[in-house]
């Protein structure tokens, strides 16, 4: 879902996302002052058809008076909104009369559900349940009649994989449009009380012109989101449901690759969500499938770490935000092969064979929610399966068996607890444990985030303990940050240190890509929101940052970065960003010894982008930017990326992206091998080129099909070898000598996604997911991009069908429908 909260969060690093386009504007007009609504109980049935006709509507209070955030924040709404709430022993009700005086000119692009940054107007209501300042559940309608959900936490951080069955109907009248919601209990969490209010604010967004308003002012140069809401008075006489609803399903997944014929794999399983009381959830998945998420983009990875994927499974995406405290948790790693942790030895001339994937994930189980006292409690468990693969030795041809994986299993503990003034205290302790011997981690991370009364000044301290066991040895790390900031009116700033030594490791469930490393930032940003003659908003942030190996406190280097942000009066966002190092920098990595105290000399470099994106209000519009690398050393950098993405959007069915991306990366560096004592470091020039087309059609808010084709082309031509110095870091000599590998690059892949979605009731679904993926790596460069195409077309290939039906059952809807067969 589109995060509506009008924080802004601005990237202390180099790259910016587009989401820069939601800046909103500096307040005017002071409208802090706590609006109250009172929710009205009702015994009459409301059918949801979005006409707001029976007669409870005519008798309960209204929420009007938006105030706008954007992009004239502070003035009143230009257009009216009047909403009501009601409520009866099963669901509250939400009804909205949006007044509009062209309502010709209401926009209604379909999009996928929880997808709402189309050309659509939308309204939302957000519920602060528990009343805490802190976590809330979100609900949002487009004039189209596309339903999103999120939940939030923290006071501003936005879960949108959170999923709710709710109902809700959307009407295009003379006068304006009108939005009616029931939203069942069993979708909320509330504490179990016979008077309670509940904090509360509605949004709309009328899209033509670009303006955001809320019932309770929002003001974007306050710290937080949650705490900043009106309130619901006096929700009377409810209790919290049997929260109990299953989610079965049917697959089949039909696969082939060359050389194989196709294999049909049927599947049966089932999610299972029981409410264990009022605030507390059991999530279960048994049996799963995962067979229809999305593909992986594939790359040519030649950097010394991992590469990082998106999780694209729905439950490890879902109601994780009490895991995530301490970065301690990176679900991918849940049914990853690591063969390093396991406790199989190659003999003389062995190599693995046809190593699976990915370990079969067995089960998973999550337990959150949060005590009358505000204290957050999260239990997670998920096992994956043991993973064999052969071990085949090339001198006698013959294999053997060996695990490479074993039965694993993955746990968290995380609490929160929520302070005054929006604070927070966490918890978080994640544990691996590995059957036959295989390694086992434990990792504790804990820290407190202090704000005073106004919100306006934050301190935060974070620490992490982690420990390994393997080989019958036990190795500590340690880790520690704080973070000062200052996030009121147009002036922020803020510092940040901390460090990770050498023997902290959080890998086995979390993601760490470096340790042994200091690290000391301060950083300032200044924005000016009030609309001129000529821009909506204006922002600008700068970075300095030094960082050192912690042990034994070798520098590595310092650098600055910043970006200023320009919204213009036509809603397009033009975008600047810088990185300098101005003494280069040691890497202690590229060299791949690992030893912290052989590194690689970065030369001193800048980069420099600029970015422009168009209004997407427009039928036709694009992104685009040009990136600019150089420095002038012991060796020269040269870079020049581009970037283009068109987008067409053919009508309110269909929106057709294409994207094309150049990197060209000239006397690039990068380590190539080993050979005796000699690191060997090679020159080349890298060309990366890749496409992608989008096809993205709506039959109406239900029936989505949606088309998504990549391709990658990527070239490293070497064009020297040195050998690496070791006193200085730079490459010294010219390496002409033999015993490693001189073949240049060629690596294409291509991935195809097709995917069916039909939500035929609510909760349930049709899913019919096509893939393909096609991937090639050669030594003989390509002489052009079309015939690696054809090239590619001939290799290697994998082909997925998978077809799954997940219907929705809740234990109420059963219940009442026995009741009216019997």
């Amino acid at each position: 879902m589109q995060l509506i909260s009008p924080k802004i969060f601005w990237h202390k690093g180099l790259r910016l996302s587009i989401t820069v386009l939601l800046l909103f504007s500096t307040p005017f007009i002071c409208c802090a002052q706590l609006k109250q609504i009172f929710p009205q109980k009702i015994t009459e049935t409301i059918t949801i058809d979005g006409q707001l006709n029976e007669s409870a509507w005519g008798k309960a209070d209204i929420a009007d008076g938006f105030i706008q955030t954007s992009p004239n924040a502070g003035a009143s709404a230009s257009q009216t909104t009047n909403v009501q709430l009601l409520y009866d022993n099963e669901a509250v009700y939400v009804g909205a009369m949006l007044y509009d005086t062209n309502p010709d000119s209401i926009l209604t692009e379909l999009s996928a559900r929880d997808n709402t940054n189309v050309n659509a107007d939308r309204f939302g209501v957000t519920f602060d349940t528990f009343d805490d300042d802190q976590n809330a559940f979100t609900f949002l309608v487009t004039a189209s009649g596309v339903q999103a959900d999120s939940k939030f936490s923290n006071r501003d951080n936005e879960d949108g994989n959170f999923n709710a069955v709710w109902d809700s109907k959307v009407k295009i009248v003379d006068n304006g449009w009108i939005v009616e919601m029931k939203i069942p209990y069993y979708s909320l969490r509330f504490p179990n009380k016979d008077i309670q209010n509940w904090g509360v604010n509605f949004y709309r967004n009328i899209r033509r012109i670009r303006e955001e308003s809320y019932w309770q002012y929002m003001d974007p140069n306050k710290n937080g989101f949650v705490n900043l809401y009106g309130e619901a008075v006096g929700f009377e006489s409810i209790e919290p449901p049997m929260r109990l609803s299953f989610n079965p399903f049917i697959s089949t997944n039909f696969n082939t690759s060359t050389g194989e014929e196709i294999s049909a794999q049927p599947n049966a399983g089932m999610d299972v969500k029981y409410g264990i009381n009022e605030s507390f959830t059991l999530d279960m998945t048994l049996i799963p499938d995962f067979g229809g998420v999305k593909s992986d983009e594939q790359i040519l990875n030649l950097s010394p770490f991992e590469q990082q994927f998106s999780e694209n499974r729905p439950f490890f995406n879902e109601g994780i935000e009490l895991f995530t405290n301490g970065n301690l948790f990176y679900s991918r790693r849940i049914g990853q092969i690591n063969p390093s942790y396991g406790t199989f030895q190659l003999n003389n001339g062995e190599r693995i064979k046809d190593l699976p994937q990915r370990a079969k994930l067995l089960n998973a189980t999550k337990v959150s929610g949060r005590t009358k006292g505000n204290l957050g409690i999260g239990l997670f468990n998920a096992m994956t399966d043991e993973v064999t693969a052969t071990a085949f030795n090339t001198n006698t041809e013959e294999g053997r068996e060996i695990v490479v994986q074993p039965f694993t299993n993955y746990s968290i503990v995380a609490l929160e607890q929520a302070l005054k003034n929006s604070s927070s205290l966490y918890f978080t302790n994640t544990t691996t444990i590995r059957a036959k011997d295989g390694r086992d981690a434990n990792v504790t991370a804990a820290g407190i985030e202090l704000l005073d009364k106004d919100n306006k000044y934050s301190l935060d301290i974070d620490g992490a303990v982690s420990q390994i066991f393997q080989n019958g040895e036990s190795t500590i790390g340690s880790y520690a940050e704080i973070e000062g900031t200052e996030t009121d009116g147009r002036f922020n700033y803020g510092f940040v240190a901390g460090f990770e030594d050498d023997k902290y490791d959080r890998n086995d469930l979390g993601l760490l890509f470096t340790n042994n490393s200091a690290w000391q930032a301060v950083y300032a940003g200044y924005n000016i929101n009030q609309p001129s003659e000529w821009y909506n908003s204006f922002r600008v942030n700068a970075t300095i940052a030094r960082e050192q190996l912690f042990q034994p406190g070798t520098e590595l280097g310092y650098s600055v970065n910043g970006s200023s942000v320009l919204i213009d009066k036509s809603f397009n966002a033009w975008i600047f960003s810088f990185f300098t190092s101005p003494g280069g920098s040691k890497d202690f990595f590229e060299p791949r010894v690992f030893d912290f105290e052989t590194y690689f000399q970065r030369p001193k470099r800048t980069f420099a982008e600029f970015l422009i994106s168009s209004d997407y209000r427009k039928q036709f519009a694009i992104d685009a930017s040009i990136e600019r690398g150089f420095g002038k050393d012991y060796y020269d950098i040269d870079v020049w990326n581009y970037r283009i993405e068109p987008r067409f959007r053919v009508n309110d069915h269909l929106l057709l992206i294409g994207s094309y991306r150049n990197s060209h990366q000239n006397s690039d560096v990068g380590f190539v091998d080993r050979v005796d004592e000699n690191i060997i470091l090679g020159l080349r020039d890298r060309v990366t080129k890749s496409t992608s087309f989008i096809a993205d059609y709506k039959l109406n808010e239900n029936i989505n099909l949606y088309l998504e084709n990549r391709y990658v082309w990527d070239q490293v031509d070497y064009k020297h070898f040195y050998t690496l110095d070791r006193e200085n870091g730079e490459f010294k000599n010219e390496y002409l000598g033999n015993g490693f590998n001189r073949d240049n690059v060629n690596f294409s892949g291509f991935n195809t996604d097709a995917i069916f979605r039909w939500r035929f009731a609510p909760g349930s679904d049709l899913n019919i997911v096509y893939k393909k993926q096609l991937s090639k790596r050669e030594n003989v460069l390509s002489p052009s991009y079309f015939k690696d195409v054809s090239g590619l077309f001939e290799s290697d290939h994998f082909d997925g069908l998978n077809i799954k039906l997940v219907y929705f059952l809740d234990y109420h809807t059963l219940k009442s429908k026995l009741r009216k067969t019997n």
